[in-house]
């Protein structure tokens, strides 16, 4: 069949950025046909990342033009394999994975192909090394038998602890578990295992978990590669520290070789805990520090200091990192010093021992600083505390320029959001009216999966619906509370369960509610605070348990709530009204994520929803001069906590 004439098009700046750094040989390939176009002749080079330039051994002139028939560094019968394998992947769009070896270049490589647009992407991956080894390992091997006697002796003798595992796979190829095969008896006495469990039960009866922990992929990486890895671990049963080196002898035998390095590695936590404390210390202080040490001249003058430790305040202030800082000199990052007077007063404490204080003003870079300093001779170096006032003298401007320019974007986003979600109801309403008529009128001429096609375009349509009108909810609850009421959330929370009424009667939940207060605010935005809360609750119940949801109040003063309030509201009355429910609950790490609009912690396809529902809830709270908190226990349920003012 004659095929279609496609241009090949080809962004080589994102193909550079996509490939260009990558270790793989990596190359794009446009097919040519023949003349009336029936059948592909040929493929030529388009893109060839750098390595595959390396790896072909051709320069980018050689590249432009070249085809695969031409290739110089493919053998003849390469090269047609390497043909009919791409016209293949390009006709029938299949994927090809193949290890080929070419003759011309002594190199062994797996070889990925995939049709990419009009033309096919070929990944190179050299497996020579690979193959190297396994063939190095395979000799070694046959030579094993030859050697038992002799590795008999080093088994027993060693005291390190050497032992052999034997993976087991599935039809795939995939390790799913390992069997230790041979351990000599210091293995044993550092694993703290009988050696008949040792040698008998499997890796998943030992440890469970051992499937998918980060020593697994290390094993699966060296079964892959051929590359040892080496790891420290604390054996518990045997109080022991033991370097563990992992080797691959085979497809599917590991080699591993225990030694014991307890002592050792008691001196390194000791040194590591008091290197880490004395460093936790140092960056912890809000103060900036360092020491200094002296720099003489000839004439063994102090002529300047040089960095010896920094901490992460000094190295903010600099705005160096630490180690960049450290070993330098004092006047390469910080030249005023030796005429601001801030050298003098490091000279005179390091000469005669006597703490030195000044505070220093100089502007630098046209940067004004305000500095208060400290300066204490330790041994044969200087201690320097550093306190810097000069954000002080700026701050508060700058701090109600920002909330200005904040508030100005949030209305910005506020009335965005409220025309775009607006604006989008009539095309909405349009969609679901064409799907609906284009759908009755094809209703006897639809099949299966065409009438399939159909539900979903209407589902994401209602998704979109419900999506809109939450954000006109958004946008509404945004605006300033414009009407408050004294309202009653007895008669509210009964219109609440009235409303959502099907809900609780198809999940034969049970509702709770306790007496609830009378709170001046807005009616409509209070319904919509306490309709997703216990909404919500209904929605995340656990499945085949009854769900009950459990409505409480109390008035109490702000500091006694156990949420974090204004210093002026810890003294002030509010009333704590509790949401709780027994359903799925969620981590209490995402407490404060789950308040982001659109922020959804399940899959939609587990609940339905937009993820806007308690940005509506916080967004009330807020209008309200409430606050609002949630606490999670994952499969225990959730717990909502509102304060409201009470006065």
């Amino acid at each position: 069949m004659k095929q279609p004439i496609y241009e090949a098009t080809l962004d080589r700046h994102l193909f550079d950025e996509l490939y260009g750094v990558q270790p793989q040989a990596i190359t794009w390939l446009r097919p040519m046909w023949n003349d009336d176009r029936t059948a592909i002749v040929d493929f030529e080079y388009v893109y060839s990342n750098n390595e595959s330039l390396s790896y072909l051994n051709l320069t980018a002139e050689q590249h432009d033009g070249l085809r695969v028939s031409t290739t110089p560094t493919l053998s003849g019968p390469l090269r047609q394999a390497v043909l009919d394998e791409m016209i293949g992947v390009y006709l029938n769009g299949v994927d090809s994975k193949t290890t080929i070896y070419n003759p011309a270049l002594n190199k062994y490589a797996r070889v990925l192909r995939t049709r990419l647009r009009d033309g096919v992407l070929s990944i190179v991956q050299d497996r020579t090394e690979e193959n190297r080894i396994i063939k190095q390992l395979e000799e070694q091997a046959r030579e094993l038998e030859a050697q038992k006697t002799l590795l008999d002796s080093v088994l027993k003798n060693s005291s390190n602890g050497i032992s052999v595992s034997q993976v087991f796979r599935d039809e795939n190829g995939k390790v799913v578990d390992a069997l230790t095969i041979l351990a000599n008896d210091a293995a044993v006495k550092y694993i703290g295992l009988p050696r008949e469990i040792y040698l008998t039960k499997r890796a998943t009866e030992i440890e469970p978990e051992i499937i998918g922990s980060p020593y697994y992929q290390a094993c699966i990486n060296t079964l892959e590669t051929g590359q040892p890895f080496v790891m420290q671990y604390y054996m518990q049963a045997t109080d022991r520290w033991l370097e563990l080196t992992v080797s691959k002898l085979d497809y599917n035998h590991l080699i591993q070789v225990f030694s014991d390095v307890t002592p050792i590695k008691e001196v390194q936590l000791q040194l590591e805990k008091a290197a880490f404390t004395l460093r936790t210390v140092f960056d912890a202080a809000k103060t900036g520090m360092f020491t200094f040490s002296p720099v003489y001249n000839e004439k063994e003058e102090i002529i300047d200091f040089r960095f010896v430790m920094v901490n992460s305040t000094i190295s903010e202030y600099a705005g160096m990192a630490p180690e960049t800082l450290e070993g330098q000199l004092g006047t390469a990052w910080f030249p005023g010093y030796l005429t601001n007077g801030e050298f003098d007063m490091h000279k005179r404490c390091f000469e005669t021992g006597e703490p030195q204080r000044t505070e220093i003003h100089y502007i630098e870079n046209d940067r004004e600083f305000y500095l208060d300093m400290q300066t204490v001779r330790i041994d044969s170096q200087l201690l320097v505390t550093l306190t810097d006032y000069s954000s002080l003298r700026k701050s508060q401007s700058e701090l109600e320029k920002t909330i200005q320019a904040l508030e100005r974007t949030n209305m910005h986003l506020e009335d965005f959001a409220h025309a775009a979600s607006h604006d989008m109801k009539e095309p909405l309403r349009k969609i679901h009216t064409f799907i609906d008529r284009l759908k009755q009128k094809l209703v006897t001429r639809l099949d299966e999966a065409e009438s399939s096609l159909f539900d979903r375009i209407e589902a994401a349509a209602d998704r979109m619906q419900l999506l809109v009108d939450d954000l006109l909810e958004f946008s509404f609850v945004s605006q300033q509370t414009q009407k408050l009421e004294f309202v009653d959330l007895n008669e509210k929370m009964k219109k609440i369960l009235s409303d959502l009424e099907i809900s609780i009667e198809e999940k034969q939940a049970q509702i709770k509610v306790g007496s609830l207060p009378t709170v001046l605010g807005n009616r409509r935005q209070l319904q919509q605070l306490f309709q997703n809360l216990v909404g919500n609750a209904l929605k995340y119940s656990k499945k085949g348990i009854t769900p009950v949801v459990e409505i409480t109040s109390q008035t109490i003063a702000g500091e006694e709530t156990g949420i974090r309030v204004a210093t002026g509201d810890k003294q002030k009355l509010f009333y704590l009204i509790e949401v709780k429910d027994n359903g799925i609950g969620f981590e209490q790490q995402y407490a404060d994520r789950i308040f982001h609009i659109f922020t959804r912690l399940h899959g939609r396809n587990e609940y339905a929803g937009t993820g806007v529902g308690l940005a509506i809830v916080q967004k009330v709270v807020q209008n309200h001069k409430g606050y609002i908190a949630a606490y999670g226990d994952p499969g225990n349920g959730a717990s909502f906590k509102v304060l409201l003012p009470a006065s």
